[in-house]
This record gives structure tokens, sequence and C-alpha cells, in this order.
């Protein structure tokens, strides 16, 4: 518990939130939450996402960026 409190102190004292995340971990639910899917501000990812995905991601003012 104590390692989600300091994750999510680190968060909240940043400008920026980039997540670095596996495609296939995409709709996979966890047993906690660090922050909402859109709470992120750059998300970096393989070519396996799908388009209505990132998508929904940019709708959000997310920027996903795809790493070869």
């Amino acid at each position: 518990m104590l390692e989600i409190q300091v994750k999510k102190a680190m968060i909240r004292s940043t400008n920026e939130v980039i997540m670095l995340i596996d495609s296939t971990k995409f709709g996979v639910v966890s047993l906690t939450s660090i922050l909402g899917p859109f709470d992120v501000d750059h998300i970096v990812t393989d070519k396996g996402m799908s388009d209505s995905l990132r998508e929904k991601f940019v709708d959000h003012g997310v920027m996903v960026h795809i790493a070869n």
C-alpha cells in the first residue's frame, strides 16, 4: 500500500505524466489503480494498440507515441 501512495505522490508532483505500456496491458483489470486511463499526458506503446483505442486517447488530449 505504501508503494501506491508513493507513486501517487510522485504523479502529483510532476508537470507531465508519461506512461510506457505494452499494448497487451490495455483492457486488463487490476486490483489497484494509481491513475485513470486519461490522466496521463503521453502514452508510449507498441504497434499492437488498436486504432480505435488510440483515437479515444487522442480525443481526450493524450498524445500517443508508437514505438517501433
